[in-house]
């Protein structure tokens, strides 16, 4: 019985093993050729608005956060993306999106991991329309990594009548050009918690994990 016991517990150990999720840490090696890319933006920018910015998000799920830079210090600038190859740890640049598929105004990014992707959202600001209805429009843009490119896979927008039970939904969704209140959904609900960016600073660098 006791032996059964200890088989038990044993094959549950294991279990948890090989179950628990692969950690997102940073390697060392990473840390080092994303702290060679940073230290050129260090001391850059005139005010708080425009110091360059970084975020680390590992977008396509294999245990290697890819580095997000914001040159300008905002999201509508001109941005920068690195990983490293999971074999060697050499830095690749990515392309950012092309111009069609760049963030169409201000807004923020959210991480999307059960789809290896992110997404851009932007809510408002509310309108009145030609017929004197007051809308309030929101946009999701989900991006990912595609032959070392960020590119926009989806691009649905939601328009709510505040006076009216009525709700439109426009764009297109993984090339489908109806978008339906289900498409919107799904993107909404894949979103977990919003890409952070942090000022460009060797204290800020030294502590990238």
């Amino acid at each position: 019985m006791k032996r059964m016991k200890c088989m038990v517990v044993f094959l549950l150990v294991v279990g948890l093993a090989v179950s628990a999720p692969k950690s997102n840490a940073m390697s060392k090696k990473v840390k080092k050729q994303y702290t060679k890319v940073l230290q050129k933006y260090v001391g850059k920018g005139n005010d708080t608005y425009s110091i360059p910015k970084f975020a680390l998000v590992d977008i396509d799920r294999n245990g290697i956060p890819e580095l997000m830079i914001q040159k300008e210090g905002h999201i509508t600038g001109e941005m920068l993306y690195y990983t490293c190859k999971k074999s060697n740890k050499k830095l690749v640049k990515i392309k950012g999106p092309s111009s069609k598929d760049n963030y169409p105004c201000f807004g923020g990014l959210s991480r999307m991991p059960s789809k290896k992707s992110y997404a851009f959202y932007r809510g408002g600001p509310g309108y009145t329309d030609d017929n004197g209805n007051n809308i309030m429009p929101h946009l999701y843009a989900e991006y990912k990594i595609k032959k070392n490119r960020i590119v926009c896979v989806s691009l649905v927008n939601k328009k709510e009548y505040m006076d009216k039970n009525k709700v439109e939904y426009s764009g297109t969704y993984l090339g489908k050009k109806k978008v339906t209140k289900a498409d919107y959904n799904r993107i909404e609900k894949a979103c977990r918690g919003e890409i952070k960016f942090k000022n460009i600073t060797n204290k800020n660098i030294a502590n990238m994990k």
